[in-house]
């Protein structure tokens, strides 16, 4: 005839090794993976066009990723232009006011 006695040592083990197998899940959860760098946009700058008027422009000339160009404008309000590869020119606009300064976003931020 059995006890309790005798499941007692079985189920510890078993309860011992759903924890055991929980924690070993916790940890490689938790384990950070290594984050591999994007090349940043490089080498970008942002300036007044004469020619359209009222128009900025935007370039990065290395590094990988995206720019646009981004027109402060009179009323408050931003003109952005369309995102560009490296090496291509970015053009914003303002529409209903003119041009007050100049700038650009990159798609690292």
């Amino acid at each position: 005839m059995w006890s309790w006695l005798d499941i007692v040592p079985i189920m510890n083990k078993k309860i011992l090794s759903v924890v055991a197998s929980a924690a070993a899940v916790a940890v490689v959860s938790l384990t950070p993976v290594v984050a591999h760098a994007e090349p940043r946009p490089l080498d970008c700058s942002s300036q007044l066009e004469v020619t359209p008027p009222d128009a900025t422009s935007a370039i990065c000339k290395g590094g990988a990723g995206t720019v646009r160009a981004v027109a402060i404008c009179g009323n408050g309000l931003k003109g952005y232009g369309r995102w560009v590869n490296i090496g291509v020119r970015s053009y914003a606009f303002c529409l209903y006011s003119s041009r007050m300064g100049h700038s650009y976003e990159t798609s690292y931020g």
